[in-house]
């Protein structure tokens, strides 16, 4: 870990508390800031002070969660993913995933009687672990926003709406139904284990099941569609076509562990795992023999160092743009 001088740990926390305090900050400047928190994104005292800033703004007189000095802190913090990788100091910003709780899409200015609204986010290159109202535990992907308003956990259903990736372990409830609203898809489980994935910047949105039954709905089709174990279920979306195949739900559901081993594993199964762990779209040329086996571990590492390893082992060649790893031979 890098060491810092009595000046440099001031110098920390007096930049950090700039940028919190400074709302109208150019671009240019700002963007200049951004690189030097990310030079440093190694320096414990950096960490330190993220990590202070959070507790004098961020959490509320009791000890609770401070909604608007949240928002605040986003506002003065913000790096746009089209401008800059803005993933790494989400660690120390917000613990890389933030809750933001709302009233009717705004925070709470005294109308009690307004329905609240939790939004979980997940910065772009970030995952985070949550535990719902009704103890289910889910993980968010890169780039993922899940919202549900309060009421949805204290009738007799339970109902969230996902944009991006999520992995959910549903508690069983047989008296109220869990639904996970998409795009042009509705699952409703009881309790079970399943991945849904439903990017705006992907032409396909899916589920895919892991343990028990979930039954999927979408105006595509006349009726809804019960999964079994190990199916997954697409829509694409620019031709509307659906298709229901057999697959290994692991490699589509262990994209939020830390550290992931393959021995002997097909490259075929690698790549699909490598796309899920990075809410990468997945084009595999037809001369690429995806059945050559390969031994490896992935943990934290970009994409781009994964895939260089992957060229490597199995001699392909690979590209990723908009947001697509296409691989050929």
């Amino acid at each position: 870990m890098n060491t810092m001088t009595t000046k440099q740990q001031i110098d920390c926390k007096t930049i950090v508390d700039f940028i919190y305090n400074s709302p109208d900050l150019p671009l240019d400047l700002r963007d200049k800031l951004a690189e030097w928190l990310l030079a440093h994104e190694h320096d414990e005292n950096l960490g330190q002070a993220m990590s202070q800033l959070w507790d004098e703004h961020l959490q509320g007189e009791h000890g609770d969660f401070d909604a608007q000095g949240l928002q605040q802190l986003l506002g003065q913090v913000e790096m746009s993913p089209r401008r800059f990788p803005w993933g790494k100091i989400w660690r120390y910003a917000a613990a890389a995933v933030v809750a933001v709780s709302a009233l009717a899409g705004m925070y709470k200015l005294g109308n009690d009687n307004a329905t609240q609204q939790t939004v979980l986010l997940a910065a772009a290159g970030s995952k985070g672990e949550y535990l719902l109202p009704d103890s289910t535990r889910v993980w968010l992907n890169g780039g993922t926003r899940l919202s549900y308003d309060s009421h949805d956990f204290t009738g007799h259903s339970r109902r969230v709406e996902i944009d991006g990736e999520a992995y959910f372990e549903v508690t069983k409830d047989a008296n109220r139904p869990f639904t996970v609203k998409m795009t042009d898809m509705e699952v409703e489980v009881l309790g079970t284990c399943f991945d849904v994935r439903n990017y705006a910047f992907s032409r396909t949105e899916e589920v895919v099941l892991k343990e028990g039954r979930v039954r999927v709905s979408t105006p595509l089709l006349s009726k809804p569609y019960t999964m079994m174990p190990d199916q997954r279920i697409v829509i694409d979306r620019s031709t509307g076509n659906i298709s229901v195949s057999a697959e290994s739900a692991e490699n589509y559901c262990s994209w939020f562990q830390h550290k992931v081993r393959f021995e002997g594993v097909p490259l075929g199964d690698i790549l699909k795992q490598v796309c899920r762990r990075y809410s990468l779209d997945l084009e595999v040329k037809p001369t690429v023999d995806e059945e050559l086996l390969l031994s490896l571990t992935i943990c934290n590492d970009d994409a781009d160092d994964v895939m260089r390893a992957i060229s490597y082992l199995a001699q392909v060649r690979y590209t990723i743009s908009d947001n697509t790893l296409t691989v050929y031979k």
